[in-house]
């Protein structure tokens, strides 16, 4: 497998040409480049994003997805290349987030935004108990 560089994620973008596992991934997942454009994203997360632009808001400014309070925050979280993890819960169903920067050889590439839905029975396994 190829690393990936610049010019494979520019071609991605502009050939609409995502990797393969994107169209089925079961969560919803947003992945931005260094300049914080959004360079992939789940089909699960265009559906959820549709009212904002869904599959269109490839190319686009993740922080011009935001309202002011989100953004201020996302920006920290990027800046400082910062890992946020946490839960919550919509309408009846909880979700797990992480938010998370990415790497090329070391080199800080981006960020990506996971959201998975969690079911009511998650088991927990305790590994440390014998």
């Amino acid at each position: 497998m190829k690393p990936i560089n610049d010019r494979d994620v520019t071609n991605q973008i502009s050939t609409g040409d995502p990797h393969p596992w994107v169209k089925e991934f079961p969560a919803r997942l947003v992945v931005i480049d260094k300049n914080n454009t959004i360079i992939d994203l789940t089909e699960q997360a265009a559906r959820v994003l549709s009212p904002g632009g869904g599959p269109d808001l490839l190319g686009r400014s993740v922080l011009d997805c935001h309202p002011e309070q989100a953004r201020a925050k996302l920006l920290e979280l990027i800046q400082e290349r910062k890992t946020n993890i946490y839960t919550y819960t919509r309408e009846g169903q909880k979700y797990l987030v992480v938010q998370a920067p990415w790497t090329i050889s070391g080199e800080f590439a981006g960020y990506f935004d996971l959201t998975i839905e969690l079911p009511a029975n998650l088991p927990h396994f305790d590994r440390d108990s014998k």
